[in-house]
């Protein structure tokens, strides 16, 4: 009776003074994708300090998975992120893409850092997108379940997303009054 999955999220200030940030989603339901989430958690924590660039904690990732007895898969968003520079290295592992909200009032889907889901193919090698963050700039991150609906096509969930932000970053220029809005649009036609 217990509802658990397999998404996660996590943040680490690496030994650089960088800032690490993950949303990520292993496939599946139940006690079986908590735990592989936990092991790739604590796996992508490990390889990111060893290895700060996200495309290499992404591909050693990848390689253990396939070192795993059911060979499980995820997607996910890994960047890694400047805080003094700006600068924001990132690989889309198969997740939808994180919204890029500028201070002009721009908003989008951060382009570049696309790959495969983790455990999709074994000798699968990331490569990373770079993007400057200038002061001010929104980097929203997410789940799938934010955008994906059972009875509307995903390509919807996102144009609603990206007007979502929109809106919520015009009206709200707080984060967490940013966040709020868009969860409660998101969610809004559910109840």
């Amino acid at each position: 009776g217990v509802d658990v999955g397999g998404d996660w999220y996590d943040t680490m200030t690496l030994p650089d003074g960088r800032v690490a940030l993950t949303v990520g989603d292993v496939v599946g339901k139940g006690v079986q994708a908590a735990a592989t989430m936990g092991q790739f958690r604590n796996a992508l924590r490990a390889f990111a300090f060893e290895h700060p660039g996200p495309a290499e904690a992404l591909t050693r990732l990848n390689h253990l998975v396939e070192s795993l007895p059911e060979s499980p898969f995820a997607t996910l968003c890994h960047l890694v992120l400047d805080p003094v520079g700006g600068r924001c290295d990132f690989v889309v592992a198969g997740h939808p893409p994180p919204v890029l909200a500028t201070p002009d009032g721009s908003v989008s889907f951060l382009a570049g850092g696309q790959g495969l889901p983790i455990g999709v193919e074994e000798h699968h090698v990331y490569e990373a997108g770079t993007v400057d963050l200038s002061p001010g700039t929104l980097v929203l991150l997410y789940t799938d379940g934010l955008v994906e609906r059972r009875d509307r096509p995903l390509d919807d969930g996102l144009d609603a997303l990206l007007a979502s932000v929109e809106t919520a970053v015009g009206e709200a220029p707080a984060v967490d009054g940013i966040v709020d809005a868009v969860i409660d649009d998101a969610f809004e036609t559910d109840t």
